[in-house]
């Protein structure tokens, strides 16, 4: 008899077991289908879609549409912080073409502002840098001797700097 388990067998055996990143949708839709966010793209591509200066004034909470079975001219409300809510107002028509751009089709026809205080995302805590030893910089100049692009050199340069000055453990 042969003990070998078969694909078929192994995978029943494994439960379908796949990386954690995998899962994450399937986990989160549940929570962005209340939210009215769908599959959550609104909510994690947010930076992307409105920029960066927009971003941190604001995020997207619920997205609702009119009763009919088309998801168009929905409702889109944000939290925006208190001191930027009537700023905003006046960039509405340039939010929601940003993210009906983003979606293809005309899904947000109005923003609904919440004036409330933003959780701020903490800053990522980066490892201390060493200085380069006067050898390290020798050599990282005569690595870079034969890049004549300025901005390839500066962009090889500072790559260098980071991976050689991490603190040696």
């Amino acid at each position: 008899m042969d003990r070998k388990p078969s694909k078929e067998r192994w995978k029943k055996a494994s439960h379908g077991l796949r990386a954690l990143a995998a899962s994450l949708p399937e986990a989160n839709a549940k929570v962005f289908r209340r939210q009215g966010l769908g599959t959550g793209t609104l909510a994690r591509e947010w930076r992307a879609i409105v920029g960066p200066g927009l971003a941190d004034c604001c995020r997207p909470g619920r997205l609702t549409f009119p009763r009919t079975t088309e998801r168009r001219n929905g409702t889109l409300t944000l939290r925006v912080e208190p001191a930027f809510a009537t700023e905003l107002q006046h960039l509405e028509p340039l939010m929601i073409e940003r993210i009906n751009s983003f979606f293809g089709y005309g899904a947000v026809g109005r923003l609904r502002l919440q004036q409330a205080p933003l959780e701020r995302l903490a800053p990522r805590r980066t490892a201390a840098r060493r200085k380069l030893s006067p050898d390290e910089l020798r050599e990282m100049e005569q690595r870079l001797d034969g890049v004549a692009d300025p901005d390839m050199r500066a962009a090889l340069e500072r790559l260098t700097r980071s991976h050689r000055g991490r603190a040696k453990s």
